[in-house]
Parts: structure tokens; C-alpha cells; sequence
């Protein structure tokens, strides 16, 4: 329900509180000027006739004729007052009409004239003592109805106070604390807490409104790492780039001289040997400074079409002698991956390198490494597994070991698996870990590597990049 139709609901709960209380107001005083009002205001003007029509018969009685003119007037007031069946009734009104028309018919003897006189004054005494019997009647009926309207009036104060109260809560429910998160959700992301994230109770706008901060929040957060990511590898390749200049140079010097000695000794000479081995030292070791100064220089991945059983098969026959020498065999699996896709042969390579190093390092004399490729269910993915039969990653240290600089071991870098986790990302892919469980998929079977670790790369198979060449030939 959106804050709108909130809002609606509360105006109608406002509406009916006012219209109910109106109502009961009209209602309680049009019943007690009904019930109590106008009997008591009617009862002066009763007695007054009552006593108009006695004087008159009194008055005819001693020979004013006359005075039965204004007798029959006052009676026919009593007569039409609606009020005068509930003091004598119409039946008395009858006798006193009879009675007057015999006090003027000249017929009538002066003593059965007298004698109706009488019969008429006890009719108007009988009438006026039911008067004033039914103002003690009203009197206590007013009573009665007071309390009645009082109680009435005290429960429609009572539903407009319980009204009023439910719109109150409904409006600190749905306004006054959704506003109250957000300010304080606010606060905290304005004093450098992203982590925090406000509660989302429903769909109204506020919710929306809340939804939309917490997203805020996580954007600015993950701005925010990766500027940090940014600038340390930026210190890094700085550093880098000043320590290769000064290497080159010595490095340079020392090949230059280790040729020329070579160039000096005979084919024979055992020394001749010696210099081609320096030779290649300092040029293994020129490649690690150029290999270095990539890994820290902006990554621009350049994909290109290649057989992805032979590209890796290849990369892992290339590191066999290495896992070998530390008794480490590396088993790899290609019968379910993709024959080709699109991606960066060398990035991908240096990625893959940096995560089976580690895994040959991680399994112990005898373990297994599994490597393995498969493709995607829905044929737009693939993947590449490396698992190792090492002690594997705790979970406090899943969220952190592709972060740069850390590292778990005594003469890391820190620097391999956030390569990694950068090169996986510049191809549109994404670099994650299982721990514990050490299984890798392969075509027919499951390849089963260690109880440590697992590393899963997930590429697209049209994977994007900074530009896109002309399929490369494989090696």
C-alpha cells in the first residue's frame, strides 16, 4: 500500500471520528428536547388553558355568558396540543366540549346546568393533577435520559479517542519511524558508516525511499574500496617502476660483461657455461621486472579466439616440472569445456599461474592439484577449477585474500591472487572460492582434488575487453 492510500485510510478514520461524534451530539440533543424539552415547556401552557377553562365555567355559572367563549378557546388549544393525551386524554376533552355546549343551550334548567359546571370543574381538577403528576414523571424521565446521553456521549468520546489514538500510531508506524531510520541512516553514512543499511518494512514510497539509501550506501562503499584498491596499486607500481629503473642498469651491466667473458673462452671451456648461465639469470630476471611492472600498470585486456583444452593443458605442462619437485601431481580434466572462446591468453594465463602457484605450494608431498574446465549450463559461461589438497582458507579469510597487499604467507607479496581477481573481472567474469571442498568437474567424472581449497574462474564466453583483434593463432 503506498503512503498515499496511508494517508487516504487515516483522513477516512479522521472523517468518520468527526461525522460519529457529530451525530451522537445531534442525536442526544434532539432526544432530550423530544423526551424531556418539550413535555416540561408544554406544561405551563396546559395549566393555563386548564385554568382558563375552569374561571370560564365559573364565570357562566354566576351568568357571564361570555366567559364560555374564551372556555371553549382554551379548550380547543388542549384539544389540538399534541401533548394533551398524555395528561387526560381526548375522552376528557369530550365531557368538558359536551359540557360547555349544555352550559349555553338556554334548554337546560339552571340546576342541571350547575350540575354539568361541577362534573366539569372535577374533570379540569382530575386533568390538572394528571399535569402535574407527568411533570414528576418527565422530571425523573429527564433524569434517566441524561444519564442515558451521558453514557452515549462518554462512548463516542471513546471510540473518537481510540480513533484518534490508532491514527496516531499508524502515523508514527508508517511516517514518524520510517523518517527516523532514514535520518539516522543518514547520519551514520554522513560520519563514514556504509555499512549501515535501514530496515525495509513494505512498498510505500519511504520503503522505496529507504531501498534506494541502502543501495546508495552500498554504491559509495564499493566506490569507495575500490578507489583504496586503486590508489594502493598505483603506490605499488610506483615503487615497482623505480625499482626496476634501478635494476636495469646493474642487471644490464652485468649481462653486457658475463658476453664479453663468454666471447673471450674457447667452445671448450667449462667457464663458457658459467656465462650462459648468468646470461639467462639476468634475462629470466628481466622478464620478472617486465612481468611485474604489468601486473602493476592498468590492465587492458585484449581477448582474442583460442582452444581453450590445448591453451590450458599447455599452461599446466609448462608448471608440471615444479609441482613435481615438490612431489605435487597436477591432474587436469578438459573433456566438458568449451572447444574455443574469446578471451586474453596472456592476462588469463598470468591469472591461472598465480592461483595453481599457490595451490602447488598449499598441498602437501604426495597431494593432488585438479585443474578443470567446463561449460556452462546455458552454453554463455565456462569455467576453471583449481583444487588443492592443502589445509585450505578459513571463512574469516575468504572476504580478504583477494584483497592486494594481504598475504598469509612469510615471503608473499599479496599481489597474485588480486591480479587475479583483476584480470577475471577485466574479462567480465568472476573469481571465488569453496573451502573444503576439493572437487572439480570434468566431462565424464569428477576429478577429485583436495580437502583444502577450490578456485573457481567464471568467464564469458564472448568475453569483453578493451579491444577486440583478429583471432590469434594458438601456440
Amino acid at each position: 500500500m503506498s503512503l498515499q492510500q496511508k494517508f487516504a485510510v487515516l483522513f477516512c478514520l479522521l472523517g468518520l471520528t468527526i461525522v460519529v461524534s457529530l451525530g451522537t451530539a445531534m442525536w442526544s440533543f434532539r432526544l432530550l428536547q423530544r423526551e424531556v424539552s418539550e413535555p416540561l415547556a408544554s406544561i405551563p401552557v396546559l395549566l393555563g388553558d386548564l385554568e382558563a377553562v375552569r374561571r370560564g365555567m365559573e364565570l357562566a355559572e354566576s351568568g357571564d355568558a361570555d366567559a364560555l367563549t374564551e372556555a371553549r378557546e382554551a379548550l380547543a388549544r388542549i384539544e389540538q396540543s399534541p401533548w394533551s393525551r398524555f395528561f387526560g386524554g381526548a375522552q376528557a376533552v369530550r365531557i368538558l366540549d359536551d359540557t360547555l355546549d349544555r352550559g349555553r343551550d338556554p334548554a337546560v334548567g339552571d340546576h342541571e346546568r350547575s350540575e354539568a359546571f361541577d362534573t366539569g370543574r372535577r374533570i379540569v381538577a382530575r386533568m390538572q393533577q394528571s399535569v402535574y403528576g407527568s411533570a414528576e414523571l418527565a422530571l425523573a424521565h429527564s433524569a434517566d435520559i441524561r444519564a442515558q446521553l451521558l453514557l452515549v456521549l462518554g462512548l463516542a468520546l471513546l471510540s473518537a479517542l481510540l480513533l484518534c489514538a490508532l491514527g496516531a500510531l499508524l502515523i508514527r508506524r508508517w511516517v514518524l519511524k520510517p523518517v527516523g531510520e532514514l535520518r539516522t541512516a543518514t547520519a551514520r553514512i554522513a560520519a563514514g558508516d556504509f555499512s549501515h543499511r535501514t530496515p525495509v518494512a513494505g512498498s510505500d514510497e519511504l520503503a522505496q525511499l529507504s531501498a534506494e539509501v541502502n543501495q546508495m550506501a552500498g554504491m559509495v562503499s564499493a566506490m569507495q574500496e575500490e578507489r583504496i584498491q586503486r590508489e594502493r596499486l598505483a603506490a605499488i607500481g610506483e615503487v615497482v617502476r623505480r625499482l626496476a629503473h634501478n635494476l636495469r642498469n646493474p642487471l644490464s651491466g652485468i649481462r653486457s660483461l658475463a658476453e664479453l667473458s663468454r666471447d673471450e673462452l674457447d667452445e671448450a671451456s667449462e667457464l663458457r657455461e658459467n656465462q650462459d648461465r648468468i646470461v639467462g639469470t639476468v634475462d629470466r630476471f628481466e622478464r620478472w621486472l617486465t612481468e611485474l611492472l604489468e601486473a602493476t600498470s592498468p590492465l587492458a585486456i585484449v581477448p582474442g579466439e583460442h582452444e581453450v583444452g590445448g591453451w590450458l593443458e599447455g599452461l599446466i605442462a609448462a608448471h608440471t616440472p615444479a609441482a613435481e619437485s615438490r612431489d605435487v601431481r597436477i591432474t587436469v580434466d578438459t573433456g566438458a569445456a568449451p572447444t574455443r572462446a574469446r578471451f586474453d591468453r596472456r592476462h588469463l594465463e598470468q591469472a591461472v599461474v598465480a592461483i595453481l602457484t599457490n595451490a602447488i605450494e598449499a598441498s602437501p608431498r604426495g597431494g593432488i592439484v585438479a585443474v578443470g574446465a567446463k561449460e556452462g549450463e546455458d552454453g554463455r559461461f565456462w569455467e576453471l577449477q583449481i583444487a588443492d589438497e592443502g589445509t585450505g582458507v578459513s571463512e574469516e579469510l575468504t572476504g580478504k585474500i583477494f584483497a592486494a597487499h594481504f598475504t598469509t604467507k612469510a615471503e608473499g607479496t599479496g599481489i597474485g591472487l588480486a591480479v587475479a581477481q583483476q584480470v577475471v573481472r577485466g574479462h567480465g567474469g568472476a573469481l571465488s572460492v569453496r573451502i573444503g571442498d576439493g572437487q572439480v568437474s570434468g566431462a565424464d567424472s569428477e576429478v577429485k582434488g583436495g580437502r583444502g581449497a577450490t578456485f573457481v574462474i567464471r568467464l564469458p564466453v564472448e568475453a569483453r575487453g578493451d579491444e577486440t583483434p583478429e583471432s590469434d593463432p594458438d601456440v
